[in-house]
């Protein structure tokens, strides 16, 4: 999986189904503004029905709620994290980013634009309240 930088503040979740669609960050953008999801819309970091219509819509099946993150052990293969949670003005706010484990190990895809290298594998300084479960 290719790590791909977000491109606007409010980007991550564009740049995270861009990672999972295998495709470009513009493109996603395209075919998301049509569904109203756009990078200034601050749901994207403040509710996950955006980033999950999306996905449904790119054909990538992910579970429906959210699981509590308890350990990097009891993550799935493939998951979107919520890591960076925190709550301005009464609305809980999160940075998405991807989990990966294949054979080379785990590693978060951090789309993250100020990252000089968007794969991070030391994962002991992430912290994630919960995830999404990539299904595919």
């Amino acid at each position: 999986m290719k790590a791909i930088t977000q491109k606007h503040p409010e980007g991550c979740a564009l740049a995270c189904a861009a990672m999972l669609a295998g495709r470009s960050y513009d493109e996603i953008a395209s075919l998301a503004a049509p569904l109203g999801i756009r990078a200034g819309d601050k749901t994207l970091y403040t509710s996950t029905d955006p980033l999950q219509c999306l996905l449904d819509q790119l054909g990538i099946p992910v579970t429906s709620t959210e699981r509590p993150f308890v350990g990097w052990d009891s993550l799935p293969d493939r998951a979107l994290l919520a890591i960076k949670w925190h709550v301005e003005e009464t609305l809980a706010m999160w940075h998405w980013v991807v989990f990966h484990r294949d054979e080379s190990g785990e590693a978060i895809l951090d789309p993250a634009p100020d990252r000089d290298d968007p794969v991070r594998r030391d994962l002991s300084g992430i912290h994630s309240k919960w995830y999404i479960e990539v299904l595919k």
